[in-house]
C-alpha cells in the first residue's frame, strides 16, 4: 500500500463534499502505533504517568490527558495550548499543573514525552 493509500486510510473517509487533503506526514505517528501494535512491541511501551492521569480522569470525569496531549504538541506553550483548547490561559495552567501533580512528572525528557504520547495515542486510535 502507497503513503497516500495509507494516509487516506488513517485519516477516514466521512468527509462529505469537501475536498481534503491528506499527506502522509500528517498521519505517520498513528500509522506508527499501528505498526508497532501489529507487532506487539507497543504493550511494552508506557507511560506510568500517562496510567495516573488516565486513573484520575475515570475517577473524577475529568480530561486532564487530553490537555496534558495538547500541551505537548503546542511545544509546552500554555497560550497556544489554551487557544486550540478553547479555554482561559489560566484554567489550562491549572490542569496542567494538576497533571504535572497526578504523574509526578513533568514529562521534561524525550523518552517520558515519546511514552506519554505513544500511551495516550494507544488509546486513542482512530477506528
Amino acid at each position: 500500500m502507497s503513503q497516500c493509500e495509507k494516509a487516506l486510510q488513517l485519516h477516514g473517509t466521512d468527509w462529505g463534499n469537501a475536498n481534503i487533503y491528506v499527506r502522509f506526514e500528517d498521519i505517520s505517528i498513528q500509522y506508527l502505533v499501528g505498526e508497532l501494535e501489529n507487532s506487539a512491541v507497543l504493550n511494552l511501551i508506557t507511560s506510568p504517568g500517562y496510567q495516573k492521569l488516565k486513573l484520575y480522569d475515570t475517577e473524577h470525569h475529568s480530561d486532564l490527558r487530553g490537555i496534558f496531549m495538547q500541551y505537548l504538541q503546542n511545544n509546552r506553550n500554555i497560550n497556544q495550548t489554551a487557544a486550540a483548547a478553547y479555554l482561559h490561559r489560566n484554567t489550562v495552567l491549572n490542569k496542567i499543573k494538576q497533571a504535572i501533580s497526578v504523574m509526578q512528572d513533568e514529562c521534561d525528557s524525550y523518552q517520558s514525552i515519546t511514552a506519554f504520547i505513544i500511551s495516550y495515542l494507544k488509546d486513542n486510535k482512530r477506528s
